[in-house]
C-alpha cells in the first residue's frame, strides 16, 4: 500500500464520515437531551469569558497602576505637581501607608 492509495482512502473514510455525521445529526441535535447539553456548555462558556475579562480588567488596572507610578517617580507624570524628588518621598510616603493601612485591617 503506497502513500497514494493510503491518501484516497483516508479522502473517502473523510468523506464518508461528512455524509454519516450529516445524516444522523439533524436527528441528535433535535433531541432534547442534546439541547440540554448545548445549552450547559454555552453557559458555562459564557461564564469562563466572563471570568477572563474580570481577570484582565484586574491586570490591566494594576498596569496602569505601576505605571502611572512608575512616571511619577520619573518625574515625567502630567499633573506637573511634582518632580523625580518628590515623587519618591511621595511613593515611599505612599508605601509606608499602605503598609499600616494593611496591618489594621
Amino acid at each position: 500500500m503506497g502513500i497514494v492509495t493510503f491518501l484516497i482512502r483516508r479522502k473517502l473514510l473523510t468523506f464518508a464520515g461528512g455524509v454519516a455525521a450529516g445524516l444522523i445529526l439533524p436527528t441528535i441535535v433535535k433531541s432534547k437531551a442534546a439541547r440540554k447539553a448545548a445549552v450547559a456548555a454555552v453557559a458555562k462558556g459564557m461564564s469562563l469569558k466572563d471570568d477572563a475579562m474580570a481577570a484582565y480588567e484586574s491586570i490591566k488596572e494594576d498596569a496602569q497602576d505601576i505605571y502611572a507610578e512608575a512616571r511619577q517617580k520619573a518625574g515625567d507624570c502630567d499633573c506637573g505637581c511634582c518632580d523625580g524628588k518628590d515623587a519618591e518621598a511621595g511613593a515611599a510616603a505612599g508605601a509606608g501607608a499602605g503598609a499600616s493601612a494593611e496591618e489594621n485591617a
